[in-house]
């Protein structure tokens, strides 16, 4: 039988912390929200786009790594919002970088490629267009393919062979969006003021079958 006095209790302490931290900025209330309260985090993070407490992403992040959709985290840092409007959530593909830096395990960040490849080459992401698509890539490019660049050659995990863009530079078969056209849309856009995208364009440019360039 639930002990509804204890109940009352827990009902009670999940109003104030939610209150307090929301309204009245409170972070000493972050802990209890993370080991008690992961619903409201999920529902803040996911449906809301509050992406600004790393502890909180760091929760959602670690349980999208560990489960068998990984790739799914993608649609923890893309979204349509009121207006139907792509919506990135920066502070994501940030708190997941910082993770993976933690772990030194790339297999923390291989839920971007994966999503990438169901993006580019399935109808499963039909509700975004064909330019919002090629941004999206662009931000998960900026912070998975820069790491790789960085880090491939000297840590172990990593698939020593391809990279998002360098994979897509080397085989745009599969899709309807060719590399002259993802590229060019980068370009127009001054590759979307992101600080690594250039750098990983060019690098990808350099990828042929066997993989990443020396």
């Amino acid at each position: 039988m639930v002990n509804l006095k204890e109940q009352r209790k827990v009902n009670n302490q999940r109003i104030i912390a939610r209150n307090m931290y929301l309204f009245n900025d409170n972070k000493t209330y972050i802990i209890w929200l993370v080991t008690h309260d992961k619903n409201f985090i999920k529902l803040l993070v996911k449906n809301f786009g509050y992406d600004k407490e790393p502890k909180f992403n760091e929760m959602l992040i670690n349980e999208y790594i560990q489960s068998k959709d990984q790739y799914k985290i993608g649609e923890l840092i893309f979204a349509k919002n009121c207006n139907k409007e792509l919506e990135i959530r920066d502070g994501i593909l940030q708190s997941l970088t910082d993770t993976y830096q933690k772990s030194s395990n790339p297999k923390d960040l291989y839920g971007l490629m994966e999503f990438v490849s169901k993006l580019l080459q399935t109808d499963e992401y039909n509700n975004y267009s064909e330019n919002e698509k090629i941004k999206m890539v662009a931000y998960l490019a900026n912070t998975y393919d820069f790491l790789f660049k960085k880090n491939h050659r000297n840590q172990d995990g990593w698939d020593l062979r391809w990279n998002i863009l360098g994979a897509y530079f080397e085989d745009d078969s599969r899709s309807e969006i060719k590399w002259p056209k993802l590229k060019g849309e980068m370009q127009k856009n001054n590759y979307y003021n992101l600080p690594n995208l250039k750098e990983v364009i060019s690098y990808a440019e350099g990828f042929d079958s066997v993989g990443a360039p020396d």
